[in-house]
């Protein structure tokens, strides 16, 4: 059905995919970061942002560039631990509840600033008329 290569050269497939995996993760990004935001409210939203940044994004790729560049794991193990990363990163995001408590806050705090301009004073109505 199809014979000839997708890619003519090896840097065009690595240029590719390459560019598919930055569009991918560019556009995840925001979401993951604005739901960190939101399940830890409190906190506020860049020092989530940062915890996410700084661990997910330097840490453990020191640690999984460590581990492959020791001397006893072969080249060919890189795709495994990859797929060990998401099954774990998987499993370890399930119990995650999406509850939304930033946006219930400043829900209930535009409802009580709403009624407040809202409730009026009746005056008092004098019986004579």
């Amino acid at each position: 059905w199809w014979s000839a290569p997708l890619f003519r050269s090896p840097f065009s497939a690595l240029l590719f995919a390459a560019l598919l995996s930055g569009l991918l993760t560019g556009g995840t990004s925001p979401l993951v970061l604005e739901l960190a935001a939101q399940i830890t409210y409190p906190v506020p939203e860049g020092a989530s942002g940062n915890m996410i940044t700084n661990i997910v994004g330097q840490v453990a790729s020191i640690i999984y560039l460590a581990i492959l560049a020791a001397p006893s794991v072969p080249d060919s193990s890189s795709t495994l631990a990859m797929c060990v990363i998401g099954v774990t990163s998987t499993i370890l995001t399930m119990p995650v509840r999406e509850r939304y408590v930033r946006a219930e806050a400043e829900q209930l705090r535009s409802d009580d600033v709403f009624s407040s301009h809202n409730r009026q004073v009746m005056p008092k109505r004098s019986l004579r008329g």
